[in-house]
């Protein structure tokens, strides 16, 4: 075994600036490590965007619509329906004649002749068009989120139109969409 006392001082002073160094390094690092923090329990959601419709009764996804008998140049009775926003964020409420109801309508001498108005209290309006060109249609004024609005539907052939022998025009939905 070798002795220290052999060892040249030197050495022996540089091999203790070694240690002593490891020593103050490893505490130095063990000193600047820090413990492990966290925010826990972080979750992220987005509001709701949900409408249910009423025409009196119990608000559903969908209820009956109007029945109108029409005289030329006379509006008929308004029909009285109301959407509910059930959702957490107001809504743009846009209306539109469905899709697969567009083609018969087109093509329909009633339904050319035939203007639809809608108005409803918080959204304004009217959205007024033909049946054979109406929509889709975006309401001026948000419905709040939980407020619930009155619309009323009123249609008016043309006092122009000359049909003879009555007629109906094909059944047809107006849909309407909340957007952000």
């Amino acid at each position: 075994m070798l002795s220290l006392r052999k060892i040249s001082p030197m050495v022996r002073s540089i091999g203790t600036m070694f240690a002593v160094a490891a020593v103050v390094g490893g505490v130095t690092f063990a000193g600047l490590k820090s413990n492990v923090v966290a925010l826990k329990g972080n979750s992220v959601s987005t509001p709701t965007a949900a409408l249910l419709i009423s025409n009196g009764g119990t608000y559903q996804d969908s209820v009956s619509g109007f029945n109108f008998t029409l005289t030329p140049g006379i509006p008929s009775s308004p029909f009285t329906f109301y959407i509910d926003n059930t959702g957490t964020i107001p809504l743009t409420l846009t209306a539109s004649i469905a899709n697969e109801a567009s083609p018969y309508l087109g093509g329909d001498p009633i339904a050319q002749n035939t203007t639809l108005s809608i108005t409803c209290t918080t959204e304004g309006g009217p959205l007024s068009a033909t049946l054979s060109t109406w929509g889709p249609g975006t309401f001026g004024n948000a419905l709040p989120a939980g407020a619930i609005d009155k619309c009323t539907a009123t249609a008016t052939l043309a006092s122009d139109y000359s049909g003879s022998g009555g007629g109906t025009t094909p059944t047809f939905d107006v849909d309407f969409v909340g957007n952000q």
